[in-house]
């Protein structure tokens, strides 16, 4: 198509059509100029447009954010009105404070009961931010962290660092840092109040507090040297601070940081990790129940939140740990037992041990299983003998809670160590005997003593274990001295309301493996005898009978082994002659398998010791490294995981050479030797037992068999309870008076804090072959015309130590002269104004042979032959040397075993350095009756007459003198029943 103007442009010349094509190019660019402008103009009011808005949205945000800070400010002021109004508290400088730490507080102090606020609200404290770090966040009491101002009505709060590590700080892993420092400032609040709190109604210094962590029993700090048995380190400083920071950490926990914010998935992930068994409410029992006890009686309407943990809801059980472990509807019970004495120096007054039983319940378990505890000195593997006794005496040792099996007390004690049990029930409530496990518990995990053997020892350990629990007001303990008697006599007073006497004696005594054999021994010998009249024994056969008793009687176990397949034979033609008489032949040979049972037991463990040390050096532990590999057991609250552990510890212990690739020397040889016919003569005997009940009494009822054994036993143990003392031989005090051979009234005291005479019974004391007395003074003094003359008549006898045991072996079972002689030690400082002794030291070691023993050691007579060492003070001074020949005799008289006619007489052959020659000849008899009994306590008195000849005479020689004193007395004794 062509337009109009193109037509007219080619109808025109050419210089008229260029020049209109010049002009039509100048218009389009003026056309092109004029849109360019119209566009910037269109784009220049777009940008002012956008600038202008932009403008507006940021005056609108900053317009809002000035709004928010306002709001903030007054939420800020609002909170720190707040804590000033309801609280008492006055933060300072309010501008330095972040606003999170403001409510931090807030939420702190509202964790509280409000009763709690009362002072401050009389008295306001001020709150004072530091910029300064300082663990925890609060002041340590120091210089350079200061708690309080000096007025004590400001109160520092510092920056902290996180924390993480092992012990008290470790439940601040679940918390992330800002957490931590929320934590923090929650518990300075309630660190505040508590202070002022505990200074106005001294809560630390209660007994309920200070029993916890045994604060009432030092001299010195608290008695648990365990940090884990803290809120923080900071608590072992006194009881106050150990109050306060416990109370900071028990109000306000890290689960309840968690609690409040678990619909936060990340938070409620931790929540569901957080391990229950390990927060303070499954690990600080007694800590939070006394606690609770003082905030209950402050304010009784307040309750604690409840701490529902995700994996405690699925357990079912708040502690899910302890409750597996307590098996509180299994529990029967809790008895005491008391290890006999040894003549080891930690053992020379026994041991106490607790013993927690349990019912079946559906498990087929015995009581083997059953746990045993026990506190005894901790010491490095290798500890020196003198360094162990140093260190035990004067301290040095820690001592843990141990756990044991009572199958591993009944080897250890009863086995190995030939030490009788005697046992005690703790009567106690089912409330009671919840809070005793929780002790145990605690105790296990959270429990460092320091050990001394004097007082601070396995008895004064259990007091301190049970005291909080059972929620009784116990007798005070003397200082110096406790020993397990002690506490058995402590407990037996306390009366336990509904369920009686706190603890009884139970008459079923475990008996050592020594003493089953002893016994066993007599008794086979009294059935031979028995059946020899029994089966009217021609004479020929009474003395095959006695050779046969002299083959079984034999050390060598070879002739025993031979001689029980002779027995083997005889008695199965005596049992088919005589069928009367197959049960007297099997309870001959019963007997017989008891003292062959000893008899390996011992040759077992001598083989155990042989190999053992075959197997070289095993690793030296110090007590240090123990007690780390102890904290490490408990680390987490895994029980099958522990038990592993503790079954690999024990692999050290296990033998694991083979004796055959071992080349022995002769005696080495002769011990594997020994045990391997010793095993063989054990055999023997069961064979020969099961061999005669198998051909003559094929309807024998084993079980009824020692059934009616233990009841016999258990009869027999209730009569010699029944003619005991009670109590035992503690703060004994005696009077006496009489005449002497000059016809002048003799007076006479005694007083000792410990006693326990040879012969003696004693329920809750020692056995009758034990003496012991410490510290006791005799004192005696002849009335004369004046007070001059009869104080120059004055006798005193200062016995610092005496002990003497006869638990030696004898019978059958005896392997030599040693074992069937028992010793004793006597120190004494003595002083007799009628023969100038100012006064005299003497040492007397004794080796003590007891010529006849009957009635559990009531009737007894000893010889003993001893080393005499002295040194006499007088115008001049003697040291003395020489021997020391004793006799000592009771004879029980009729009931009560305290009922008795005493003998006793002693011949000292001397030398007096620096020259000369001395002799002592002294002797007594005296009878005591009970007159009557007070309390459990007996009043004993009785007639006396006792000699001495001397020529320890230190007077001047006047002309008609003898170079020797001598004087006998006479008179009465009563010993009072306190």
């Amino acid at each position: 198509m062509v337009t109009v103007a193109m037509a007219y442009a080619l109808a025109l010349p050419a210089t008229a059509a260029q020049r209109y094509d010049n002009a039509a190019a100048g218009a389009q660019r003026a056309l092109e100029r004029a849109r360019l402008a119209r566009a910037a103009a269109e784009l220049g009011s777009q940008h002012a447009q956008q600038s202008t808005r932009l403008a507006g949205e940021l005056s609108e945000a900053l317009l809002a954010r000035a709004g928010a800070r306002d709001v903030l400010a007054a939420q800020n002021e609002a909170r720190v009105a707040e804590l000033q109004r309801e609280f008492g508290l006055i933060v300072d400088t309010p501008e330095r404070w972040q606003p999170d730490d403001i409510a931090a507080l807030i939420r702190g102090a509202r964790a509280l009961p409000e009763t709690l606020f009362e002072q401050l609200q009389r008295q306001p404290v001020r709150l004072v931010r530091r910029r300064q770090a300082c663990l925890y966040g609060m002041g340590r009491y120091s210089e350079r962290c200061p708690t309080f101002g000096d007025d004590g009505r400001v109160f520092y709060i510092y920056d902290s660092p996180p924390l993480l590590g092992e012990g008290p700080v470790e439940e601040y892993a679940v918390l992330r840092a800002e957490e931590q420092r929320e934590l923090q400032l929650r518990r300075a609040v309630v660190h505040l109040v508590m202070v002022l709190e505990d200074r106005a109604r001294g809560w630390s210094n209660t007994f309920d507090w200070q029993q916890v962590n045994g604060w009432h029993a030092a001299l010195r700090g608290p008695h648990n040297q365990d940090v884990w048995g803290y809120a923080r380190p900071m608590g072992m400083r006194s009881a106050h601070l150990d109050f306060v920071t416990f109370a900071e950490a028990y109000v306000v926990r890290p689960e309840d940081l968690l609690l409040e914010r678990q619909d936060q998935s990340e938070v409620a992930r931790r929540l569901e990790d957080l391990d229950p068994n390990a927060t303070l409410g499954c690990q600080f029992f007694t800590a939070s129940r006394a606690l609770r006890s003082f905030l209950a009686e402050r304010a009784p309407g307040w309750e604690e939140p409840e701490r529902v943990l995700p994996r405690a809801a699925m357990a079912g059980a708040r502690c899910p740990a302890f409750e597996a472990w307590a098996r509180h509807d299994d529990l029967d019970g809790f008895d005491v037992l008391l290890a006999a004495a040894t003549s080891r120096p930690q053992s020379l007054y026994g041991h106490l041990l607790l013993h927690v039983k349990y019912r079946g319940g559906g498990l087929v378990r015995g009581v083997g299983f059953e746990p045993v505890y026990q506190f005894g000195a901790l010491t490095d593997s290798d500890v020196d003998p003198i360094d162990y006794l140093i260190k035990g005496v004067v301290g040095g040792f820690p001592t843990v809670l141990e756990l044991n099996s009572f199958r591993g007390v009944d080897r250890l004690f009863l086995q190995y160590e030939k030490r009788n049990l005697r046992r005690f029930t703790l009567q106690l409530n089912p409330e009671q005997s919840h809070r005793l496990l929780e002790r145990l518990w605690e105790s296990e995990r959270r429990t460092l003593y320091p050990y001394r053997f004097l007082n601070a020892n396995c008895a004064s350990f259990l007091v301190d274990l049970m005291e909080p629990a059972l929620g009784l007001d116990l007798p005070e303990r003397d200082g110096a001295i406790i020993m397990p008697t002690d506490v058995l006599d402590l407990l037996a007073s306390v009366d336990n309301g509904e369920q009686g006497r706190l603890l009884i004696k139970r008459p079923d005594t475990l008996r050592s493996g020594r003493e089953v054999a002893q016994e066993a021994a007599r008794t086979r010998r009294a059935l031979l005898l028995s059946l020899a009249d029994a089966i009217d024994a021609d004479r020929p056969t009474r003395a095959h009978f006695d050779a046969l008793l002299e083959a079984l009687e034999d050390p060598d176990p070879a002739t025993r082994e031979r001689a029980y397949a002779t027995t083997e034979a005889l008695f199965s033609k005596l049992a088919t002659a005589h069928p009367d008489q197959a049960r007297l032949l099997v309870d001959t040979l019963y007997n017989s398998v008891l003292v062959e049972r000893f008899f390996m037991d011992n040759a077992h463990y001598a083989r155990r010791a042989l190999l053992f040390a075959a197997q070289g050096p095993r690793p030296r532990l110090s007590a240090q490294e123990l007690i780390a590999r102890r904290r490490a057991l408990y680390r987490d609250e895994d029980l099958i995981a522990r038990a592993e552990a503790q079954a690999h510890w024990a692999a050290h212990n296990t033998i694991d050479i083979d004796p055959s690739t071992v080349v022995w020397n002769p005696d080495e040889q002769a011990v594997l030797d020994h045990e391997a016919q010793t095993r063989a003569s054990y055999l023997r005997a069961l064979k020969a037992q099961s061999a005669l009940i198998d051909a003559h009494l094929p309807d024998w009822d084993g079980v009824a068999y020692l059934d009616a054994r233990a009841q016999r036993y258990l009869e027999r143990m209730k009569a010699i309870d029944a003619r005991s003392k009670g109590p035992s031989g503690r703060h004994r005090l005696t009077l006496g008076g009489g005449a002497t051979n000059q016809l002048r009234t003799h007076l006479e005291l005694s007083y000792s804090p410990i006693e326990d005479r040879l012969g003696e019974v004693r329920q809750r004391g020692y056995r009758g072959d034990i003496e012991s007395r410490i510290f006791g003074l005799d004192l005696a003094a002849e009335i004369g015309p004046d007070l001059r003359e009869t104080a120059e008549s004055l006798q005193a006898d200062l016995v610092i130590f005496r002990y003497a045991s006869l638990q030696r072996t004898y019978g059958a079972v005896r392997r030599g002269f040693l074992d069937a002689a028992g010793w004793g030690l006597d120190l004494r400082v003595s002083h007799d104004g009628r023969r100038d002794l100012y006064f005299g030291l003497t040492a007397t070691p004794t080796l003590l042979m007891p010529l006849w023993r009957a009635r559990d050691d009531v009737n007894h007579l000893v010889v003993g032959l001893g080393a005499y060492v002295g040194f006499d003070a007088h115008r001049e001074s003697s040291a003395l040397l020489g021997a020391d020949l004793q006799l000592r005799g009771q004879l029980h008289l009729f009931g009560s075993y305290a009922n008795v006619m005493r003998l006793w007489a002693s011949s000292a052959q001397l030398a007096s350095l620096p020259g000369g020659w001395r002799y002592e000849v002294r002797g007594g008899l005296a009878a005591e009756l009970k007159l009557a009994t007070f309390g459990e306590s007996p009043l004993v008195a009785g007639p006396f007459i006792d000699a001495l000849y001397t020529t320890r005479d230190y007077r001047p020689l006047e002309a008609d003198q003898s170079p020797f004193f001598g004087t006998w007395r006479a008179g009465l004794r009563v010993e009072l029943p306190f």
